[in-house]
């Protein structure tokens, strides 16, 4: 009985302190924290201690990426590529993962060079498409590697 208290104790505390964080992320979000609202992203991508809503996630990470902050500016690209929260846009998925891969974030990289080589977002260039994922490889990305080891003649 003394560990089922015990654990029904710990649980909320668990929930008390997950909601405390999320309240002080939202503060620091709205308070014009780059990072803070890259972490809101991706909570209403993920459904992580709120909702999931597309359009506050989209809201979120724009936020961040107009702040040059290259997570951010990759979750706004996932955004405009999966059409979530906002219409896609392959051309816009490329503009903002290129400019997230631009500040050297390796899974940036790694999607940059992938819409080089499929050509769906931008004009297809395998030789782009080497460039960046063997940079995206060189930062540990092993899917890069691997795709890169697939395409390279």
């Amino acid at each position: 009985m003394m560990r089922h208290i015990i654990l029904l104790i710990f649980l909320f505390s668990l929930s008390f302190v997950t909601a405390q964080n999320g309240i002080n992320l939202l503060k620091e979000a709205e308070n014009g924290e780059a990072w803070a609202q890259n972490g809101m992203g991706n909570a209403y991508l993920g459904g992580h201690g709120v909702e999931i809503n597309y359009t506050k996630a989209f809201f979120w990470y724009e936020k961040a990426a107009k702040q040059d902050h290259a997570p951010g500016q990759y979750g706004l690209g996932l955004c405009y590529e999966q059409g979530k929260g906002v219409q896609r846009s392959p051309a816009k998925a490329f503009f903002w993962y290129k400019k997230a891969a631009e500040n050297h974030l390796a899974r940036a990289q790694r999607e940059v060079g992938k819409v080089y080589y499929t050509g769906q977002g931008c004009e297809k260039s395998k030789e782009n498409a080497i460039y960046w994922l063997r940079k995206s490889c060189e930062q540990g990305d092993d899917e890069a590697c691997n795709f890169l080891n697939q395409i390279k003649d």
